[in-house]
């Protein structure tokens, strides 16, 4: 797909056929531009170092913690808004242990789009498991 979009300029509507869940599916879109990794979702601007990156589409915002990936936010209208919230700690993701959010961003985007990805999470002392479709 990204040799189609790279034919035509921020501003042309082009149509794509996807296969979403065996069927295929054609959309209209309308492309944008593609913003420097360093800027940060939605605002147009450098994002700070520091402040936490926003993995795989699911809306979750995280920064490394003690045997996982801290959330720190998560984005309203989002795959994981109402189901995760800041301070939840994510464990593993699909049965895989991760120590870091470099391997949480790793393990979510290798699982494709509009597929469901099962989170191991630690909220308040507890284990949970938590399924989200990647967006």
């Amino acid at each position: 797909m990204h040799k189609l979009v790279a034919r035509h300029a921020p501003g042309e509507t082009v149509r794509l056929e996807a296969l979403r869940r065996g069927e295929a599916k054609t959309f209209t879109v309308t492309l944008g531009r593609l913003e420097p990794p360093e800027a940060a979702p939605g605002r147009g601007e450098p994002r700070d170092k520091d402040e936490p990156a926003d993995h795989g589409g699911l809306g979750i915002f995280v920064r490394d913690a003690p045997g996982g990936a801290q959330v720190e936010r998560v984005r309203p209208g989002s795959p994981a808004s109402g189901a995760l919230a800041p301070g939840d700690v994510v464990l593993g993701v699909n049965r895989k242990p991760i120590e870091r959010a470099d391997q949480l961003a790793a393990a979510i985007e290798a699982v494709p789009a509009g597929r469901t990805v099962l989170l191991r999470v630690r909220r308040a002392g507890h284990a949970l498991d938590v399924a989200l479709e990647r967006g």
